[in-house]
């Protein structure tokens, strides 16, 4: 920042010269004191102007021109609002405006300048003088060293929970003889590895160089820090995250639900699956609340129907799904997931597999717990959660079904059984 000096008493050097035209000659610079002030870094510089000593050394010689006298009221009222006097030196001071390119932020060994700023034409309309000056130059110095610190020395911090909903956690040993600081982060929760957290230092909303320097005449060395996220324990966000190990682990869990349930099937026995794929599902707003991501395993599963001591017998599919919650990676990057927290599928469907002539109507019927389409089992359990889930589907039908035998026109027995009920 840029500062024009004030007028204010300082020693210098007196001198007064008359030109051989009867002109005064005023040399400016030799009333210029420019001084340091503060600690080193942070040092700041004012510049003075020795009025007392300018006007002692020129209110005898120094005349106004003609064109001086005829503005010497509205001059007076100028050099008034200055508290000067009114002799003509008081009214020159008046016109002696000038800067220091640099008054802030100061170290010893930087150089400064002061450039004059002034109206030479008008000074030489109305003053009998010649003036000369130039730019001054200067060495800053004297500036008393602060004693540094390192504001994070001893500031440490881990991270918790599971991404993406990890959180920082503090641990400030920062050594006692430094400055009582406050310490803000860009962010400190919903956290996923390789995220970077800015911690900033303050001074509780003071100015925090100034505060230290002041207030401990020690100096930060640095005033924010970065660390980056790692170790955390992840939700996976895709399917394609999913390593093979873990989803063997699953299928093999699916595949033992499916013989599980097969073994009370009436007149009905299972053939085998195979796996179509899986809805991949995770929250639109995690939060770390709830679950935070969830994998439905899709089957075909193929079944034989033997209805009636073989008078009528086909093969049939249908489809199923096993979904498994917060499927996560690990700070070593093993997968895991709660093989024992499941959701399977509750919903009984009839399967037209034939027509007859039976106790219970002319269809033979044959219900198993799945979907007989996946659309139906995609509208269930993925569209009717949009609205505050993101998903993908890798399901493929990737077999026909079996062919679906018609019954003999004649061979039903009239009190048979419905089949798998």
């Amino acid at each position: 920042m840029k500062k024009k000096f004030v007028i204010l008493a300082a020693g210098v050097m007196s001198a007064v010269a008359l030109t051989a035209c009867g002109k005064t000659k005023i040399d400016l610079d030799q009333y210029v004191d420019v001084k340091y002030e503060g600690y080193d870094t942070i040092g700041t510089a004012t510049v003075e102007f020795d009025y007392k000593h300018f006007v002692r050394d020129y209110e005898e010689d120094l005349k106004l021109t003609k064109e001086g006298e005829d503005e010497r009221k509205e001059m007076k009222e100028a050099a008034a609002a200055l508290g000067l006097d009114k002799s003509a030196a008081d009214l020159l001071a008046t016109y002696l405006k000038g800067e220091l390119d640099k008054t802030e932020g100061l170290s010893n060994g930087d150089t400064i300048t002061f450039t004059w700023d002034l109206d030479e034409s008008e000074i030489q309309e109305r003053f009998k003088c010649e003036i000369t000056f130039s730019d001054i130059t200067c060495e800053v110095e004297g500036l008393e060293e602060a004693t540094a610190f390192d504001p994070f020395e001893g500031y440490e911090v881990t991270f918790t929970g599971m991404a993406p909903a990890g959180r920082i956690e503090v641990n400030n040993n920062v050594p006692s003889s430094n400055p009582r600081l406050n310490y803000e982060f860009s962010k400190s929760e919903g956290l996923s590895n390789g995220d970077v957290v800015k911690v900033t230092v303050n001074a509780y909303g003071y100015d925090l160089v100034p505060y230290c320097v002041e207030n401990y005449g020690m100096i930060p060395t640095v005033t924010e820090k970065e660390f980056t996220v790692e170790g955390l324990a992840t939700y996976l966000q895709s399917a394609s995250d999913i390593s093979e190990d873990v989803l063997a682990k699953m299928q093999k869990q699916c595949e033992d639900i499916f013989t599980a349930d097969a073994v009370p099937w009436n007149a009905a026995s299972y053939l085998g699956c195979e796996y179509l794929g899986c809805y991949f599902l995770t929250p639109k707003n995690a939060n770390g609340y709830g679950n935070q991501n969830e994998c439905t395993l899709v089957y075909r599963l193929d079944a034989h129907v033997n209805y009636d001591d073989g008078k009528f017998e086909t093969n049939t599919s249908y489809y199923y799904g096993v979904t498994f919650f917060n499927i996560m990676e690990l700070a070593d990057g093993t997968q895991s997931v709660d093989l024992s927290n499941y959701n399977k599928r509750n919903q009984y469907n009839g399967h037209q597999v034939g027509t007859g002539f039976t106790s219970w109507g002319s269809e033979i019927m044959v219900r198993f717990n799945g979907y007989d389409s996946l659309d139906a089992m995609f509208s269930e359990l993925v569209t009717s959660k949009v609205e505050n889930w993101n998903y993908e589907n890798t399901v493929e039908d990737k077999a026909p079904f079996y062919p679906v035998e018609e019954a003999p026109a004649e061979g039903g027995e009239e009190n048979a059984e419905p089949a798998a009920e």
